[in-house]
């Protein structure tokens, strides 16, 4: 779609109308395939710019592995709550699974989505769903081009964390997924 554009001069445009009386179980879906399976090399995180309505659905961006690959669904909720463009970066190894069992979904597969990690070497899928959408309305979110972007450690040595003006003092350097 023209009518929004974060990078370059297009978006690609979600849009979903509910005719549900309840936001629980009203949801759309749109996927792709990627035959042969593609892989993530070194990167471990997507990155997009979404522009939201503030309907309050939930864009789930999920990549998925076959099942030869022990089959896994990484699930990433973006809960748009907001209007307007913001940017999101989605840790593959930080899944959205405890937030599973607060929407209604269109598959069942809690030992892919719970227990099993997600092989970036062979990405099979990408989906993307919206969920909660509000009753009798249409909800539209717009997506930038989707990156998948490597992240760079990072140590943050003797933190300290503040609490109604008393200061504690951690003697320890932590490191990047501590």
């Amino acid at each position: 779609s023209a009518d929004q554009g974060k990078v370059g001069k297009v978006s690609g445009c979600f849009s979903a109308t509910s005719k549900r009386e309840s936001r629980r179980g009203a949801w759309a879906h749109a996927g792709t395939r990627f035959e042969p399976n593609i892989g993530m090399g070194q990167c471990d995180a997507l990155g997009v710019w979404v522009h939201g309505d503030g309907k309050a659905e939930v864009l789930n961006l999920q990549l998925s592995n076959p099942p030869e690959y022990m089959q896994a669904f990484a699930e990433h909720y973006v809960k748009v709550d907001f209007e307007g463009w913001r940017y999101f970066e989605l840790l593959l190894r930080e899944r959205d699974a405890e937030k599973y069992h607060d929407y209604e979904w269109p598959y069942f597969a809690q030992h892919g989505i719970f227990r099993t990690a997600l092989s970036r070497d062979h990405v099979s899928e990408l989906n993307l769903y919206l969920n909660n959408l509000p009753p009798h309305e249409t909800a539209t979110v717009y997506l930038s081009p989707l990156k998948a972007v490597r992240t760079t450690p990072v140590s943050l040595s003797s933190p300290t964390i503040e609490v109604n003006g008393q200061k504690l003092a951690l003697p320890v350097t932590l490191q990047s997924g501590s």
